[in-house]
Order: C-alpha cells, then structure tokens, then sequence
C-alpha cells in the first residue's frame, strides 16, 4: 500500500502483465522486467531503519528512545505511552518495526 502526502490509498500490485520490479539492462530508471514474472516490492527493514535513524539523529529536537515498549497512542492529542511509564508528546509518529508493530496496532484502531 502507497500513502500519499494527502492520505490517498493506492494499492500496488506484486506483478501486472509481466511488468515487475527486477532490473534488467536497457530500461528506464524505476522500470523493470523480470524472467519469471515474479517479484514484491519491498525494502530491506535494516536499511529503512538505518536510514531513519540516521535522519532523527542529525535533528537534536528529535528525543530518540530505546528499550521503551509502546503500550498505547492517542493520535488525537498526539501522545504516546511506553511500558508503565509516563506519556510522551509527538508531531510526528513513525512505525518502522513491522507488521506486528504496536504502533501499526494502534493506527489500526483509528484507521479504516
């Protein structure tokens, strides 16, 4: 699923009439063929997640916390609680860890 800055949904497909994403000489940038037909978009968690990390790091008021479990988030008054702890304040709320991610969780409360 693409988001769009202005929270339009667009639903890709793994593999549209042989038009995939694996890369082959002689084509344009961003456009593919593959032998088999098959493949996923996709990237690699670890490079997203490096990336990302990367960025907030450079920005000093960007609090960045580990070892903290987040329990829940209201996204109306924009705060989010970790283990029994107290909550925090956020502009901003990305999820990258995952499917399974308390914050892919907690959007899908909210999100539909």
């Amino acid at each position: 699923m693409i988001h769009s800055v202005e929270g339009a949904l667009d639903s890709q497909l793994y593999d549209k009439d042989g038009q995939v994403m694996c890369s082959e000489p002689n084509t344009l940038p961003g456009h593919y063929r593959s032998r088999d037909r098959q493949c996923i978009n996709s990237i690699d968690r670890s490079v997203l997640n490096q990336g990302l990390l990367e960025d907030v790091e450079a920005c000093p008021a960007i609090q960045v916390l580990f070892e903290h479990k987040v329990q829940a988030i209201d996204f109306e008054k924009k705060t989010i609680r970790a283990g029994l702890g107290p909550e925090f304040m956020f502009d901003l709320c990305i999820g990258a860890d995952g499917s399974y991610s308390a914050v892919r969780r907690e959007m899908m409360k909210v999100v539909r």
